[in-house]
């Protein structure tokens, strides 16, 4: 049989190649992971190369052509040549260069194996095929076969790219800081080398890249060398922290970017507050995680400052200087009693640390090491220019960047050591709390109460500074008087909870928030959270209901006297029904079906799904249809937002654009089972924050986080619910010039009309705290803005001034707008600008709003004032009122339910049979799912 010329098979092994590569079709990234070039030159595909060749016979390899190819291959496969002949026959070298290789490496021996190691340079090749041309081409396509591989803690150096390509098969913007840049990376399989982990799959990694500076600094000079020596040992450390993200390898690329490689979180603490889970923790439960957690960043300060020590007896001492919620990640952990979170310190070894050898006494032995002066600072995070403002930081502005930092950053000449860290930590704490029991709107509301205090200057910190004084005052008004709200709201629920409140925020304010010398350490703030915790064990599984009207009810019981049911009560258990929630798991949100016919609950990572039947106008059942829990590995994602129609079923999980799309007709969920989804997942977009399904399921609008731009946006894309898995069926609709954060109440109200709200930056000062409602028209194509002026001039509030507003169903140009849970305005889009009509409704709080679609009744949910019992109302229009009135109607009282409590609304029924669904948050053991039913127009119980 005639052997294959040479050419043709350069061709097959061309195009074989080609189809193994990843990203093959980015030229200057495409690479052959590990492996590829041994899979396609296998034996017969090595005896057909050699017969290509046509080789003279060598007498150490026998008499026959059949036998010396094979006893070439055993040499060739023994010496593992792969790489280097995939390279060859890849970049088209000429029949010569291969025989000269062939015959200096196995038939004479002449050359090592050593000699043609990879990346191999141009003096070399040009020796080894005596051609310029070859060892040219060779060198064009050699870094296509020489992928990087990563290896757990250990630093691996990269001289240039044009012989070496990067493993990354994905590679995601995450967010950037002073430093820093971080992108989430898909690293190839077999490219991530740890001896404690083996997969056969990709490995997903957080990537920080930094630029390294000139000068002393730069790698290669004697500056760098020795600091070097020392990062290389803080991220081999043998000792680990639990609470210390632990630094899986790093790279060095052409003298100019390093490379730290982490495990990828679910998002950091301030996007989990602000963003993920926006509502506040509800069950004791949660509280404690949250407070367990805290602890755990006092553990894992306490590491960085006393628990490292090189393997040559030095201890390490390092100060974190940059402590904030951005740099604490959130991390899965499966334990025995399921799945919980784990806080853990980042940037830990970008900062400064001292040093100083086992059993040395001399303090003036020690040496501190700035790391930080090898990388350069990005220039978007350039200090700003301030008179008096010293800050080692240098990233000091009112939008909370140095928020967190200690006092003695603004003097003039700082000394900061350990307990500058504690008092950043000190800071974090204050704001969890904050968080525990307001949400992001507390979190939101305390940075701009201590940003527009008289004396903060506009910058937003935890101390003051003195007037005319060089040195800053320790006390902030604003921090002890929020501190005494949380423990004051505390109180009213528990006293127990109120006690442990007020032990840590107390703690904080006599033991951290303190000159330097006065401040406790670590160690002691980590016992204090332990106690807290320890507390907080005690404290009562009660509903989140209004304090004194508790402590009436306790009253009542402690003199024998019980509560009796009135005659409207009786009226109102008409109708209302009430199927309550067994599921212990912290749920994080709620959709109902546009129908009424599904309820869907879900976690960070589990979806409950129960169906609701109505036998007749007052009857309903419930049943636990199914449930559905990302797999394994989506564990480092959580969901973020859910859709529901009586159709689908789809979620979106946080990281880039993907999501999972339940086809609850096509194929029904079984008992106990929510079926496979369809997942959907398109690295080019950015990450989903918020996704709406129109009624008739026909179409998914998507709001997109954007922060590939220097200004930080929103983007809102469509798509056909049945083609989402195509790219191209995804369009972009607008750009919307604010944070996705600051976007909230996007719904459809038809098929073909949706709504969305934007509020503005609690962190930027807004005259009248301007919101705007915004409508599209998916029919025609248009967009329509109404701004509304919310504040009261020399409010600084911005948070709670919106309340909610609904449009009309059959004029989508027109919506009932309710600010301040008190101003109702009736008001036309098309106005562009709110006008001067406007209600405030007397003795009622409304919290949410409904519309009828026959007769345009609003329905509402609310409270009366000083109260935090729980209505259902009717606004009724007073006819011949000029401007507009309204009377309220109290329909029926909504046991069980708290003003403070989460729950989603729907309006479903036909005319004259409607009916409000509420699907409830509240504490554990009482999650449940209303029914009430709407009584004939102007029928209303009270009024």
């Amino acid at each position: 049989m005639a052997s294959t010329p040479y050419t043709t098979m350069c061709t097959e092994v061309y195009a074989e190649f080609m189809d193994e590569f990843q990203l093959r079709e980015d030229g200057q990234r495409r690479f052959a992971i590990r492996g590829t070039a041994k899979e396609v030159l296998h034996r017969e595909k090595l005896l057909r190369f050699f017969r290509c060749l046509n080789l003279p016979r060598d007498a150490h390899l026998g008499p026959s052509d059949t036998t010396q190819e094979m006893q070439l291959a055993r040499k060739f496969e023994k010496k593992s040549l792969h790489e280097f002949l995939a390279i060859l026959l890849f970049s088209c070298c000429d029949i010569e260069a291969a025989q000269k290789f062939i015959r200096k490496v196995l038939l004479t021996e002449s050359w090592s194996v050593e000699a043609c190691s990879l990346p191999a340079n141009e003096n070399t090749l040009r020796e080894l095929f005596e051609d310029r041309t070859a060892a040219d081409q060779f060198l064009s396509q050699q870094a296509i076969f020489c992928p990087v591989v990563i290896e757990r803690g250990k630093e691996i150096a990269v001289p240039s790219l044009d012989r070496r390509r990067l493993p990354y098969v994905e590679t995601e913007f995450l967010g950037r800081g002073a430093f820093g840049t971080v992108y989430r990376v898909k690293v190839a399989r077999g490219h991530f080398r740890d001896s404690d982990y083996s997969s056969d799959k990709p490995t997903e990694l957080a990537r920080k890249d930094y630029e390294l500076v000139g000068g002393d600094s730069r790698p290669g000079t004697a500056g760098f060398a020795g600091d070097h020596e020392i990062m290389k040992t803080i991220i081999s450390l043998d000792k680990k922290c639990d609470n210390i993200v632990e630094s899986l390898g790093s790279l060095v690329i052409d003298s100019s970017t390093y490379s730290l490689f982490m495990p990828l979180a679910l998002c950091d603490l301030k996007q989990y507050m602000t963003n993920h889970r926006r509502k506040k923790p509800k069950t004791k439960a949660e509280k404690m995680a949250f407070i367990q957690s805290a602890r755990g960043l006092a553990n894992g300060l306490e590491f960085l400052h006393d628990g490292m020590m090189t393997k040559d007896g030095y201890n390490l001492v390092c100060y974190h200087m940059d402590l904030k919620p951005d740099n604490v990640l959130i991390f899965p952990e499966i334990t025995a009693d399921g799945e919980k979170h784990i806080w853990k310190i980042s940037d830990f070894g970008m900062s400064h640390v001292k040093y100083r050898r086992r059993g040395e006494k001399d303090k003036k032995k020690e040496s501190v090491k700035d790391f930080n002066r090898w990388f350069a600072r990005h220039p978007q995070m350039e200090p700003q220019a301030r008179p008096q403002d010293n800050s080692v930081s240098g990233v000091v502005n009112q939008r909370g960047d140095g928020t967190y930092l200690a006092p003695e950053s603004m003097t003039n000449f700082p000394i900061l050591n350990t307990s500058s860290d504690v008092w950043s930590l000190g800071c974090i704490i204050s704001v969890v709390f904050a968080y525990l029991e307001e949400g992001a709107n507390g979190v939101a509301e305390y940075a701009n109460n201590r940003l527009t205090h008289t004396k903060a200057g506009g910058v937003d910190r935890f101390f003051l500074r003195k007037n005319g004084g060089s040195r800053p005052k320790v006390n902030h008004p604003v921090v002890k008087r929020w501190h005494s709200y949380l423990i004051e709201k505390a109180m009213y629920r528990s006293k127990t909870e109120g006690r442990a409140v007020e032990l840590i925020l107390r703690f904080l304010e006599d033991s951290v928030f303190q000159e330097q010398p006065k401040r406790c350490d670590a160690r002691e703030l980590e016992r204090k959270l332990l106690r807290a915790w320890e507390m907080y064990k005690e404290v009562p599984n009660l509903l989140q209901t209004d304090g004194r009207q508790s402590s009436f009810d306790n009253f009542l019981r402690g003199t024998g006297i019980r509560r009796t049911t009135s005659i409207e009560e009786h009226a109102e258990s008409e109708l209302i029904e009430t199927l309550r929630i067994r599921e212990s798991e912290p749920f994080k949100g709620s959709e109902i079906s546009p129908d009424g016919s599904a309820v869907a609950f879900w976690t960070n990572s589990r979806i409950f799904l129960y169906k609701i039947q109505f036998p007749s106008l007052t009857g309903m059942s419930m049943m636990r249809a199914a449930s559905w829990e990302l797999s394994n590995d989506k564990r480092n994602f959580i969901l973020k937002s859910v859709g529901l129609t009586e159709r689908y079923l789809v979620a979106s999980v946080s990281g880039s654009f993907q999501f999972f799309l339940f086809d609850l007709e096509r194929t029904p969920p079984p008992d106990g089972e929510l079926g496979n989804p369809i997942p959907v997942d398109h690295k080019h977009l950015p990450e989903i924050s918020k996704l709406a399904i129109s009624p008739d399921s026909e179409t998914i609008i998507f709001l997109l986080r954007n922060h590939n731009v220097r200004s930080e946006s929103a983007l809102l894309y469509r798509a056909p619910t049945e083609d989402t898995r195509n790219h191209q069926s995804i369009r972009a609709m607008h750009r919307i010039n604010c944070s996705a954060t600051q976007i909230t109440n996007m719904a459809f109200s038809t098929n073909d009309d949706l709504y969305y709200v934007v509020l503005p930056d609690p962190l930027v000062y807004n005259h009248g705290h301007e919101v705007s409602i915004f409508h599209v028209s998916l029919r025609e194509g248009c967009l329509n803005q109404l701004k509304i002026q919310t504040g009261e001039p020399g409010n600084h509030g911005t948070v709670g001034l919106f309340t909610t507003f609904v449009p009309y169903p059959r004029e989508p140009d027109r919506c009932v707008v309710d600010t301040r849970e008190k101003r109702i305005r009736d008001q036309t889009m098309s106005q562009k600008k709110s006008t001067d009509s406007q209600y405030d409704i007397k003795n009622y709080r409304i919290l949410k709003i409904m519309m009828s679609h026959g007769h345009n009744r609003i329905i509402a949910v609310g409270r009366p004032v000083a109260s935090h019992k729980m209505l259902l109302l009717e606004l009724v229009d007073v006819p011949h009122k000029a401007p507009r009135e309204y009377k309220v109607m109290e329909i029926v009282f909504l046991q069980g339910i708290s003003s403070e409590d989460d729950f989603k609304e729907r309006l479903c029924g036909n005319p004259g049979e409607e009916f409000v669904l509420l699907a409830t948050l509240t504490a554990e053991n009482q999650r449940a799912v209303y029914k009430i039913r709407l009584p004939p127009i102007g029928s209303s119980l009270r009024t």
